[in-house]
């Protein structure tokens, strides 16, 4: 494996880690304020931050590109996912929530092969179902109470799918704040009507958790979209994105005493190996192609 891929692979890791800080985070603050005024003030900060680092680096024009209208589409699709998920979560349990949006690297792997013709291969396919297997063993799904809450869950997996589908089209020759900018900025807008109908003054104290969320929400962005923009297979970073859960299972037992149950370590066996198996596969891949010139 080339070490330009090792490190995109890390960086995708990273962002996914941030994401879940960031679902951490909103766990905790959603018990005093509503999701939409989270949404509306975390996704303020983070609009506030990278519309400064565009301005101050490029002025006005840097927020022209080529692919504007590819941008706007993707931020409009992660408004959505943003509205989706949290109706999602209000409906039906945390463990069949999992069980549905964790499909979508088996979708957005289907969209990238058959609109962008990109190569997929059984070896990747292979190690995106096993760590499918380990999230279900790990969750637990039971799909017992069947009402809209699914409905929104499987929205949810079209719109991740096709905004990874949205960012391999832009490419990665994009100026890195571009790729974080928009989705801000929409998901402000989306929320704010929302948001102040149920607006709860914020003490000093807490301003410090929604910068911390808004930094989350930035990280996980700019990380998971670049090394989503930069890698030269899609695939190749689509199994990682299960590390969330890892990190949603440690946070739940360091910060709200949820104790793992014994499948618990088995879903992590599976998911921790498919992306080992991932990096060990495409480092085999790289030295045969190396060896072969």
């Amino acid at each position: 494996m080339s070490q330009d891929t090792l490190r995109l692979i890390i960086l995708n890791i990273l962002g996914w880690s941030c994401y879940a800080c960031a679902d951490t985070l909103g766990k905790h603050m959603a018990a005093t304020y509503g999701i939409s005024q989270i949404l509306m003030i975390a996704s303020s900060i983070a609009a506030i931050f990278l519309i400064a680092w565009i301005f101050i680096r490029r002025g006005w024009k840097g927020f022209l590109s080529p692919k504007l209208k590819l941008h706007l589409l993707r931020a409009i699709g992660v408004s959505g996912i943003s509205y989706c998920v949290v109706n999602s979560f209000s409906r039906i349990p945390l463990a069949d929530f999992y069980g549905v949006t964790f499909t979508a690297p088996f979708l957005t792997l289907a969209m990238i092969a058959f609109f962008l013709k990109e190569h997929v291969g059984w070896h990747r396919w292979t190690a995106v179902f096993v760590g499918f297997v380990g999230v279900v063993i790990l969750a637990g799904p039971e799909f017992s109470n069947m009402n809209v809450g699914y409905l929104y869950a499987a929205a949810a997996v079209v719109l991740i799918s096709s905004t990874s589908v949205a960012i391999r089209k832009i490419g990665k020759d994009e100026y890195l704040p571009l790729y974080g900018v928009y989705p801000p900025i929409f998901i402000c807008l989306f929320n704010t009507p929302m948001g102040l109908a149920e607006f709860i003054p914020v003490p000093p104290a807490d301003i410090i958790l929604f910068a911390l969320y808004g930094a989350f929400v930035i990280g996980g962005l700019l990380m998971t979209t670049y090394s989503i923009a930069k890698i030269h297979e899609m695939a190749i970073v689509a199994p990682f994105q299960y590390t969330q859960i890892i990190w949603g299972i440690v946070f739940g037992y360091l910060l709200f005493g949820d104790v793992p149950v014994p499948t618990t370590y088995i879903g992590l066996v599976l998911i921790i190996g498919a992306g080992l198996y991932m990096i060990y596969r495409e480092h085999q891949a790289y030295r045969a192609e190396h060896k072969s010139r």
